[in-house]
């Protein structure tokens, strides 16, 4: 065995007492061994150069660089840079780079940069970039980027990007951009983007975008869009769109659109339109539409539309119409401005409010309190209905009520009759005893031959009424008489009287 020349004179003497020892063991011839050299050539090709501090092992292994410590270890391993530290160990491997720190280990690894203390290690590793700390574990994996501290931790893992921390953890993970933070962990997972903080976690995750902090995490999801902040949660979910924050959680979850911020929570649930604030919640809903702020929230709730806000609330819900709304299990609101309240409720026209179905009765206690009555103002009316439920406001007076008006004006015209009337019972009353006066009046007193004066006195009576008279008779001459009486009805007839004369030949 030989070694180099800088060694002492003890490794020579031991050197040769072996090739003694082997000789006289009458053992075949030995084979030239492999040399090790430190700043110098071996007869295998090995070179140490620049620095006597360089350190060469294997055929064709070359380290080099002044004022270096660089070390090569492996068939065609190379190790170069001057004022370096740089390590490569393995075949082919290759650490260079000035002032550096670079170390590649493995098969075709390679560690490459000026000042930097990139680390590449498995077979065809890649650790590079200037003023960087990039480190490549895993066969195949590639950390590089300038003024980076990227990781590619996995069998073909890749981080790369210039002025970025970008992290690639799990086979054949990229995590790359440039002044990004992007974090891939899964297999197949990507997070890419330039001026990016994407994550994706889980095996085939993806999470794409410039200017974006988007997220995903579970087995094939993904999240993207550029200058966004989209998040999918969940298996197979999807939440995507530039300029956007929309947010898919739960199983094949979607949420997607521009400029929106649309939400989907649910296994198979489905937000999605361009300038949005869409929400569906509950396993398979739906709130869809462009420029829309529709929500669905139930089971297999639906609210879609564009440039509305429909609202769906309830399993089975369904709001279609231009700013509809339907509350309830089974509720149905398709047509503009209409309400469906309660399970099973169905509007069936536009500016429609349907509370409930034919089977619900409805209580309203409030309406027989002081202060709906204090409310009210005007003319008040009747509310009605059709076989069909549809109700509606009727004044009394189309349904042959009176009004308050019409009964005081029937009440004034009551009293004009009822005067009328107490006018004519008291004319009648008159009447009647006028006939009784004149009863007690139709008995008039008659002089004998030799009377001058006669008197008398009568009582008439008719329908219940009395009258009192009092009669005279005067012989004014011969052939002339004269006679007057006074009369009074007993029931308030008041007084009567009369005044005669007789001429007779």
């Amino acid at each position: 065995m030989t070694i180099s020349s800088r060694a002492p004179a003890t490794a020579l003497l031991a050197t040769a007492l072996i090739a003694v020892i082997a000789a006289c063991a009458g053992g075949p011839e030995a084979r030239a061994q492999f040399v090790c050299v430190d700043g110098a050539a071996s007869e295998q090709g090995a070179t140490a150069s620049g620095s006597a501090s360089n350190f060469a092992c294997g055929p064709s292994a070359s380290a080099a660089g002044n004022g270096s410590n660089n070390s090569a270890t492996g068939t065609g391993a190379n190790a170069s840079g001057d004022n370096s530290s740089n390590g490569a160990t393995g075949n082919n491997a290759n650490a260079s780079g000035n002032n550096s720190f670079n170390s590649a280990t493995g098969a075709g690894a390679i560690a490459s940069g000026e000042a930097s203390k990139n680390i590449a290690s498995g077979n065809n590793a890649q650790a590079s970039g200037d003023n960087s700390t990039n480190i490549a574990a895993g066969a195949g994996a590639n950390a590089s980027g300038n003024s980076s501290g990227n990781l590619a931790s996995g069998l073909t893992a890749l981080a790369n990007g210039d002025n970025s921390r970008n992290v690639a953890t799990g086979r054949s993970s990229n995590a790359s951009g440039n002044n990004s933070r992007n974090l891939a962990n899964g297999f197949i997972a990507k997070a890419y983007g330039d001026a990016s903080a994407n994550t994706a976690t889980g095996s085939n995750a993806n999470a794409i975008g410039n200017g974006s902090a988007n997220i995903a995490t579970g087995v094939n999801s993904n999240a993207n869009g550029d200058n966004s902040f989209n998040i999918a949660t969940g298996l197979n979910t999807n939440a995507s769109g530039s300029g956007s924050n929309n947010v898919a959680t739960g199983n094949a979850a979607i949420a997607f659109g521009a400029n929106s911020s649309n939400a989907a929570t649910g296994y198979l649930a489905n937000a999605n339109g361009a300038n949005s604030r869409n929400i569906a919640n509950g396993a398979q809903s739906n709130a869809s539409g462009t420029g829309s702020f529709n929500i669905a929230v139930g089971n297999g709730a639906n609210a879609n539309g564009n440039g509305v806000a429909n609202t769906a609330v309830g399993n089975g819900s369904n709001a279609t119409g231009a700013n509809s709304s339907a509350f309830g299990n089974g509720a149905s609101a398709t047509f503009a401005n209409a309400t469906a309240i309660g399970n099973g409720a169905t509007a069936t026209r536009a500016n429609q409010q349907v509370y409930g179905t034919a089977s619900n009765t409805y209580t309203m206690t409030g309406v027989t309190s002081a202060a709906s009555a204090a409310a009210q103002s005007g003319p008040v009316q009747l509310v009605t209905t059709d076989a069909a439920g549809n109700l509606a406001s009727t004044s009394l007076s189309a349904l042959g009520f009176a009004s308050p008006a019409d009964i005081a004006s029937i009440n004034s015209q009551l009293a004009g009759i009822n005067a009328r009337l107490n006018d004519l019972d008291g004319r009648t009353g008159k009447a009647i005893n006028g006939v009784a006066m004149a009863f007690a009046m139709s008995g008039s007193p008659w002089l004998m031959p030799s009377e001058k004066i006669a008197m008398s006195m009568n009582w008439g009576t008719f329908q219940n009424t009395n009258a009192l008279s009092m009669s005279a008779a005067l012989r004014v001459s011969e052939h002339v008489q004269a006679s007057g009486g006074l009369t009074y009805g007993t029931n308030g007839g008041g007084l009567g009287g009369r005044v005669g004369m007789r001429v007779g030949w």
